[in-house]
């Protein structure tokens, strides 16, 4: 077939590679002049089936209420009349059950665990290099309290499967490279040992080179996609600001751009644009770095380095508002003393990008992965904060559902999907 696929960020292009494994004559469109210029340019670069918990549980809507007067919570609600979000957050709400919880987490893993297999396809067939590290992740804590409730949450995910230590300051130490000096109100951590990380725009862009040297792949850049063509519910072409483009099927991976383009042609889904920031900073000397990364609870903070540079990313401002943030002055010296918190020896320079992004996050915070009511209109976006994470994945998903191939996914990788359906009306059982 001949597939169209809108948006060459990390879900995007991922889904090229597959769809063109598989055969297919694919095109992807993206408005911007590179791969990856939106929500995986800068994100934190942790390949976490650790971090699979739903947002929505019992627990989240009083949550929220409080963030609102909180002006230092790492996470808040930023309240306005504007209809998506009051809709969105009734939908959130439906979510916060705790057997819906246990449900939308347990699909999260089993994407998320699956897909760092589909990476490890990828990377044995192109030897893409993109400072991958699989010496696990740690979860930092400032007290025992926390680090206590945090073992809790996390024995769902040891139920599902996933493997954790929980360490003491000492044990923590021991772990660690010896030459870091730990910051002395960190008692302890949980270690995942089987997470990674990773920097997701560098990888996007040398798959997206890969995907160039296969036949039938095309990359339309510079181009604003207007509108999808729905004649007799099967999409005919896709519309841009320059030029029409025929095809067999559509592949719909805009991130947070995807709700508005699918209402278009009577596809609803709710997607709630969710601001974070990032900084990278570049560094000369690390050998006394943290050699994993990390998250720091007590700030809502993950850091890792990727090659020479620190990556730090903060915040998770739940808001219909697109347009830029007062918070990203307080957000960046809050980024900046978290490098100097736990880098304090190593050496910066003057060279430090700060970005603002968004991540498509739906009610359940469950991605949406299939086939749209639409016959020929397949979706794969709504990762949220996990889009690195279940990106290859998600592809190999789609790629198999669009091929007709969806027997050969896994056992349990086909039970997650039907949940999908079950979990989205817009979704066609297949």
């Amino acid at each position: 077939m001949k597939i169209v696929i809108l948006g060459a960020g990390v879900i995007g292009v991922t889904s090229a590679w597959f769809l063109l494994k598989k055969g297919h004559e694919v095109t992807i469109i993206d408005k911007h002049t590179l791969a990856s210029c939106e929500t995986s340019y800068a994100n934190a670069g942790l390949l976490a089936p650790s971090d699979a918990f739903a947002w929505a549980k019992p627990s989240a809507p009083w949550f929220f209420l409080k963030s609102i007067l909180n002006k230092n919570s790492g996470i808040k609600l930023v309240p306005s009349f504007n209809l998506s979000l009051i809709k969105w957050s009734f939908q959130f709400i439906l979510q916060c059950t705790n057997k819906k919880y246990i449900r939308n987490t347990k699909i999260k893993y089993e994407i998320a665990k699956f897909s760092l297999k589909c990476l490890d396809e990828i990377i044995d067939e192109t030897a893409i290099e993109f400072h991958q590290d699989k010496r696990g992740i740690f979860y930092f804590f400032e007290n025992v309290r926390s680090m206590q409730q945090a073992r809790k949450s996390f024995s769902l995910l040891a139920d599902f499967g996933l493997e954790i230590s929980i360490l003491d300051r000492q044990q923590l130490i021991k772990k660690m490279d010896k030459s870091h000096s730990l910051p002395e109100n960190v008692v302890g951590a949980v270690f995942s040992k089987n997470c990674r990380t990773g920097d997701c725009r560098l990888f996007t862009r040398k798959l997206l080179e890969k995907c160039k040297q296969l036949n039938g792949f095309k990359f339309i850049n510079n181009e604003e996609i207007s509108k999808i063509i729905n004649i007799d519910n099967k999409i005919s072409s896709v519309v841009t600001d320059a030029n029409t483009y025929r095809t067999d099927s559509v592949v719909v991976a805009m991130g947070c751009s995807s709700m508005k383009l699918l209402s278009s042609v009577g596809v609803n889904v709710s997607i709630l644009p969710t601001r974070g920031f990032s900084a990278t900073i570049e560094t000369t000397d690390n050998g006394n770095m943290i050699k994993a990364g990390f998250e720091d609870s007590s700030s809502f903070m993950a850091l890792n380095m990727l090659g020479n540079n620190l990556r730090i990313s903060c915040g998770a401002e739940f808001t219909a508002n697109q347009t830029p943030s007062t918070s990203m002055r307080k957000s960046t010296k809050k980024m900046l003393r978290g490098a100097a918190k736990f880098f304090p020896n190593v050496k910066k320079t003057d060279n430090i990008e700060i970005t603002e992004g968004f991540r498509p996050m739906t009610p359940s915070t469950v991605p949406i992965i299939g086939q749209s009511s639409i016959e020929n209109l397949f979706i794969n976006t709504g990762h949220g904060h996990l889009g690195w994470t279940m990106s290859c994945g998600s592809a190999k998903i789609i790629s198999e559902i669009i091929s007709g191939n969806k027997q050969q996914l896994p056992k349990n990788i086909n039970s997650i999907h039907q949940q999908l359906i079950g979990i989205y009306p817009c979704l066609l059982p297949i």
